[in-house]
């Protein structure tokens, strides 16, 4: 380690400078400032990487905070103390800590709270006391990290954030103390309080996370189960304690039912420990009623809001957040140390090669791994950390081989979480570097040559990743990040993809495939392409061919003349005045003497149901019977299983994997019948079945002659009348393809939207007031009518302003339809920048475009339906920033009727029923080509006149 002192107590030495968000760690000449009142000058020995450090480093969020030093776990000996320091003095060995202790503010004499008001979490990049920094190159400041900046072999911190500590301590381990380790006891001690012969689940085997299981285990936990996705962890695990193993992914059920069954009923402590605020509610879903606590206290990445249903904390749960394990640094730590020291786990080195700091640590190597740090014998400086690509792996370092100066890094055992990973300094120069180097490269072997390969294959797909949104890998492309997304909420991850870049991203597929794309949710570039440039954007011939077996060429998978002549004729159909008075009439008698009956019943029952099933079922005989004029029966009493509904949500399932699977690999399954291939093959035989049996009844009735059943106005009927281009009827396959395309457009649609709408009543009361306050408004405004079950009019339909707004409001946050594609046919740039090359398939995000803060504003994902109203009226927005029902020629023909259906159901159910959706039940999207939720929607019903 060298340095030098200038005037004034300056220090000059090395550390490693952020310039810029993400941007490589530079080995600077760095001037450190003299401690001044109430701080002390610390020589580090030991640093930690912890994952916020990382975290903060990539993130965009603050740019006008770099350049900066990152750091905040640390051991090291004090060089100086500044004016009015009496608790330390020269050579004392302390720890370095993130918030402070002043041990006279409000919190600190609370005995309640670790939060110090005066020496609390400094986000600004500044010291506590003057608001100014200690660090400077070549005069320039550089901005602190959590007032430590440990990356540096000098710092300066408040003699608030320092704790003394015995010489005796070995300081490669105390440092752990200083966060990660010191966290996870502290959540298990102070904050859960964890009782013996209790049950504690832990989500994240990191750091944090064998620290909670070792502090659960010390105060006599009888159970502690661990989840996490790498299996390699719990054999880890088990010596830190932990007893069980949950993998999520081999899971059939969510893992909260697994945890509940295995536990009897919930655990009586969670510990959330990733970072992940969605992993929130399942680790409270796994507790029990009564008294089970949740702690989280992973650090999240992205989203910061916490979602859970109010019913978990009602029934008793609780729900605590921890900062640093609840621990007051000069009262609690020392006491820790020795504690702490007497009980150390080793960490098993696996190899000393010479590694990319940040490379390893993504990696979750269990090693101890050498980087040179300073200088070459000749003292040539290496610029940056981590070090050049060529060579990444230079050397097998072996015991006593090569004294050089170096950074050494010592990985966390595990992945997961927020992870710590250890540096430390060694000072002696070697005199014989450059001999010992050249008889070390000599023993370099081809595997640990491929090793360095991948290294540096893997560090430049992730740098490729900070500008492209995802990393792109040499042969795959982006396809690995894709299929990770499939294991969670592939709507979700497409949304943080494109807001972080800005509206649009390129999606770069496997070599040689059809997966290439542009994703975008830019209003600007959806009025381009569904509008302006409408011909230039068709449905596309890979859109057609991949969803041909299940759609034809239907409405919705045709182009040009042939999707022209069928939107002329259902046009037609949809705006004469006997088929809209077909659609209200069937639509009151499906409501009153069908889905009415079966709510009754479910009531009756007491037992919960599958309401997103029952609306499917409605809303699929309501198509049938205005579109096709046949009644399939599909919602009575018992809801009988009727074979073509399931088939045609599963046709619709399998269709859609074929746009997340390359060509020749869908097409394969295809021609050796496997997997989803062979379901749609089986679903589209049961879809043509009924198909073709309504279209030969139909055909029938027309040559009956009877007049009842010739007249009646609906859309096959129309489609049956037309003729081709040589003067015959159309075939059956045709009208086969038209009966498809409206089922998929009436049946899946509505009812979708009506779930999430429900799903989303359920978690906003006032919501659900207001629009029952609606109701009762425009029922009162009746006059003269007797008693009697209760039907909404027409017109009163109209007036149900509010109850509009809600449903555009789930809508925005739910469209039916969450992804829609285009195909370019000649060159052109979208209005947004991005040229877009013909042939180029063109994927805009409609789920996305209602959780961007650029289109919505910052409440963007809340769920506010007074959004839609401006001086107390109802108003609509632009169908290219609000594209539920697409834009520009393709607009959807049956809107009206859609809102009308919807708002008709909602009123008629809302009228009579409180809708309660079942506690833990589990509400995620599933992947097709419209929206259904994966688990569908279990709710129960109380009547609104119970007490």
């Amino acid at each position: 380690m060298s340095y030098s002192i200038k005037s004034a107590g300056v220090i000059t030495c090395k550390a490693a400078v952020a310039w810029g968000p993400g941007q490589p760690l530079v080995l600077e000449e760095v001037e450190v400032d003299p401690p001044k009142a109430s701080e002390i000058r610390v020589k580090v020995a030991c640093t930690s990487l912890c994952r916020s450090d990382l975290t903060q480093w990539q993130s965009e969020a603050q740019p006008d905070l770099f350049p900066r030093i990152f750091g905040h776990e640390a051991s090291g000996i004090v060089e100086s103390v500044g004016e009015g320091v009496t608790e330390f003095k020269e050579g004392d060995h302390v720890l370095t800590v993130f918030i402070g202790e002043c041990q006279s503010c409000k919190h600190c004499t609370s005995g309640k709270s670790n939060m110090c008001q005066k020496l609390g979490l400094e986000r600004r990049g500044v010291m506590h006391s003057d608001q100014k920094t200690r660090f400077r190159v070549n005069g320039r400041p550089i901005y602190h990290y959590c007032a430590v900046s440990s990356f540096s072999e000098y710092t300066v911190v408040h003699s608030g954030c320092a704790v003394k500590i015995s010489p005796s301590v070995r300081m490669d381990r105390a440092c752990l103390l200083s966060c990660g380790v010191a966290a996870g006891i502290g959540a298990a001690w102070n904050v859960a309080d964890i009782s013996k012969g209790s049950t504690v689940v832990i989500f994240g085997l990191g750091t944090v996370g064998l620290s909670v299981a070792q502090a659960a285990k010390s105060r006599g936990a009888s159970r502690i189960i661990g989840v996490d996705i790498n299996p390699e962890k719990y054999e880890k695990g088990k010596a830190f304690g932990v007893t069980e193993y949950i993998n999520p992914d081999e899971c059939k059920e969510p893992i909260q039912q697994v945890i509940k069954q295995i536990t009897d009923g919930g655990a009586d402590y969670s510990f959330e420990c990733v970072g992940d605020t969605s992993i929130v509610s399942t680790a409270l879903q796994s507790c029990c009623d009564g008294w089970g606590t949740t702690v989280t206290l992973g650090v999240p990445k992205t989203n910061p809001v916490v979602s859970a249903h109010y019913a978990f904390l009602l029934m008793g749960r609780t729900l605590k957040g921890s900062l640093f394990g609840g621990w007051k640094p000069k009262s609690d730590l020392p006491s820790l140390v020795d504690k702490y020291m007497k009980g150390i786990k080793q960490v098993m080195p696996i190899s000393n090669l010479e590694l990319e700091v940040i490379a390893a640590f993504h990696s979750g190597l269990s090693s101890v791994v050498p980087i040179e740090w300073l200088e070459t014998k000749e003292g040539t400086p290496r610029n940056s950390l981590p070090a050049p690509p060529t060579p990444i792996c230079t050397a097998v370092l072996r015991s006593g081989a090569i004294r050089t100066n170096r950074l050494q890094l010592e990985v966390d055992i595990m992945n997961s979480g927020n992870h710590t990973a250890l540096f430390s300094y060694s000072s002696n120069a070697s005199t014989i570097a450059n001999v010992e180097m050249a008889r070390i490269l000599t023993e370099i072997k081809v595997l640990e040559l491929l090793f360095a390969i991948s290294i540096f294959v893997t560090i430049h797909s992730l740098r490729q990743g900070r500008v492209r949104g995802l990393a792109v890998w040499p042969v795959v492309g982006m396809l690995p990040s894709l299929l990770l997304s499939l294991r969670k909420d592939i709507y979700e991850w497409i949304t943080g993809v494109i807001d972080r870049q800005g509206g649009t991203f390129i999606f770069c597929g496997p070599w040689f495939t059809s997966l290439h794309c542009v994703v975008t949710a830019d209003p600007r570039n959806l009025e381009h392409m569904l509008k302006t440039k409408f011909s230039n954007y068709p449905k596309g011939e890979h859109f057609r061919n991949t969803l041909r077996d299940l759609l034809g060429d239907g409405i919705f998978n045709a182009d040009d003349e042939t999707w022209r002549g069928q939107r002329k004729t259902a046009s037609l159909e949809f705006h004469s005045a006997a088929f809209r008075a077909m659609t209200v009439q069937s639509l009151l008698e499906l409501v009153h003497s069908r889905l009415l009956p079966v709510l009754a019943e479910a009531h009756e029952h007491r037992k919960p149901f599958d309401l997103q099933d029952v609306l499917l079922r409605l809303t699929f005989d309501n198509v049938c019977m205005i579109a096709f004029g046949t009644d399939p029966g599909c919602l009575r009493p018992g809801l009988p299983e009727i074979p073509f509904a399931k088939a045609f949500e599963n046709a619709t399932e399998a269709a859609t994997i074929r746009f997340l699977a390359p060509t020749s690999i869908w097409k394969a399954f295809r021609y050796l019948d496997l997997g989803s291939e062979r379901c749609l093959r089986q679903s589209i035989y049961r879809v043509d079945e009924f198909a073709y049996e309504v279209i030969r009844r139909r055909k029938k009735e027309l040559a009956s002659g009877e007049p009842e059943k010739a007249t009646r106005s609906d859309i096959l009927t129309s489609f049956t009348k037309l003729r081709d281009e040589t003067g015959n009827p159309r075939s059956d396959k045709f009208l086969r393809d038209v009966c498809v395309n409206f089922i998929l457009a009436g049946r899946d649609t509505s009812s979708v939207a009506l779930a999430w709408f429900f799903w989303l009543l359920s978690q906003h009361q006032e919501v659900e007031d207001r629009i029952l306050k609606e109701l009762r408004e425009i029922v009162a405004e009746r006059e003269g009518e007797g008693e009697g079950e209760l039907v909404f009019k027409p017109e009163e339909v109209k007036k149900m302003e509010y109850l509009h707004a809600a449903l555009r409001e789930a809508l925005r946050l739910y469209p039916s339809v969450p992804v829609d594609h285009k195909e370019v046919v000649e060159d052109d740039v979208l209005p947004d920048g991005t040229v877009v090359k013909k042939g180029a398939k063109v994927l805009y995000a409609l789920y996305a475009m209602g959780r961007l803060e650029s289109i919505w504003g910052k409440d963007c994902r809340d769920y506010k339906p007074e959004r839609w109203f401006r001086n107390g009226r109802l108003e609509s927005e632009s169908a290219y920033k609000f594209p539920a029902f697409n834009g520009g020629p393709r607009l959807c023909l049956g809107r009206d009727f859609a809102y009308y259906q919807m708002k008709f159901v909602a009123a008629s159910i809302l009228h009579r029923y409180q809708v309660e959706v079942v506690a833990d039940h589990p509400v995620k999207p599933k992947i097709a080509l419209t929206l259904y939720m994966k688990h569908g929607l279990l709710v129960t019903l109380r009547r609104r006149d119970e007490a």
